[in-house]
């Protein structure tokens, strides 16, 4: 059941990537009264970028001014030329590099390559920082010498607990973990499993060990993050969003900010009938620094 699902979730984020190939995205442009944007956005190209006979199925504002924030709503638009959306991106591309623009414009695509996209720099990121030059590519990172990037702690999904034999399961129950209470907001329940961490192997055990408990299996989402120093002094840290996009990078953030080390945790997340928005992020934080609180104590 667990392969299907995620072969089915495979198949409906093609779907999405191809009815999005045609489409841009058009963020911080700025309200102009009265605007029309099929006459206003081609006429910006035309001026900014100096691409021509830019043409729309259809435009729009991705929701009602103001219902946010106060930041402009981003815009998405299909063009009528597939050809054009490269035209306009390598166009963007040579101008930012000589005067700012109003406008920022990216290809559309579904949250989960965007946010799969966003882990793989920042992968890369921490890899500079230790004087390995690797580059993201489509399904992954190529290292300098060509080879392909292997992560420390892969993804799990509840097939990979259930080829665990009794015994497996066994050591699992004995590695001493710290839970939090769980919140419960419009139907949703959020609570987080921690331990103190120095190797990856610790890591691994703990994102198993969630992944092995029935309740847990039950849930929605197991967000994996951690952050450690190995035996070089060097800082270890990555997540794994398991669906709830983008609550990896900004918990991984947060541990960051507040200099949480040698710390893991999976938060677990049951999803309500109601839409928390943003404010699951910040319940989540929550969390974060309650495990950190309960393993200064320990």
């Amino acid at each position: 059941m667990d392969r299907r699902i995620k072969h089915m979730d495979s198949e409906i984020t093609d779907l999405r990537s191809r009815s999005m190939r045609d489409n841009i995205l058009i963020h911080n442009l700025d309200y102009v009264p009265g605007e029309r944007l099929e006459q206003l956005v081609p006429q910006l190209l035309r001026e900014h970028l100096n691409v021509n006979d830019v043409r729309f199925v259809r435009i729009h504002r991705n929701s009602v001014r103001g219902t946010i924030n106060s930041r402009p709503v981003t815009i998405t638009g299909k063009l009528v030329d597939p050809g054009k959306k490269d035209q306009i991106l390598q166009a963007q591309k040579v101008k930012k590099q000589g005067a700012r623009l109003p406008f920022f414009i990216t290809a559309q695509e579904p949250a989960s390559v965007v946010e799969e996209r966003k882990r793989l720099y920042q992968i890369t990121d921490s890899l500079k920082g230790q004087n390995i030059k690797a580059k993201v590519e489509k399904n992954g990172i190529t290292m300098p010498n060509g080879g392909k990037y292997e992560e420390p702690i892969p993804k799990l999904e509840i097939s990979d607990a259930l080829q665990l034999d009794a015994s497996q399961v066994e050591s699992l129950d004995n590695i001493e973990v710290v839970y939090t209470q769980p919140t419960k907001s419009k139907g949703s329940e959020i609570f987080a499993t921690g331990r103190k961490v120095s190797t990856m192997s610790e890591v691994s055990e703990l994102y198993m060990k969630v992944n092995v408990d029935p309740n847990s299996v039950a849930s929605d989402h197991r967000i994996l993050v951690y952050r450690l120093k190995d035996s070089d002094g060097k800082i270890q840290e990555s997540y794994w969003d398991d669906g709830e996009h983008g609550a990896g990078r900004r918990l991984l953030q947060y541990m960051r900010v507040n200099k949480i080390v040698n710390v893991g945790v999976v938060i677990t997340r049951w999803s309500g009938g109601i839409h928390l928005g943003p404010y699951r992020f910040k319940i989540m934080e929550e969390h974060i620094q309650d495990i950190a609180n309960l393993l200064d104590e320990k």
